[in-house]
């Protein structure tokens, strides 16, 4: 939070050691449940595609963060 522009490098699925479907499925989880924000998760025919817009954690998520 303290950074203009955070690097997401330390989240890609090959950091995390995860496939990407992995990732994908998790990241659709975080931004449905409110965790996460500025992070469109778009069907496409051949999958999903998640875009980056202005990705943040929500007050939600910060919540979660502290009690876990």
């Amino acid at each position: 939070m303290d950074a203009e522009e955070p690097s997401w490098e330390c989240i890609e699925a090959e950091q995390l050691r995860i496939t990407e479907a992995r990732w994908r499925n998790i990241i659709e989880m975080l931004v449905d449940a409110g965790y996460l924000d500025g992070i469109k998760v778009i069907e496409t025919a051949t999958g999903v595609v998640i875009k980056f817009i202005r990705p943040r954690i929500t007050l939600k998520g910060l919540e979660y963060l502290e009690k876990n």
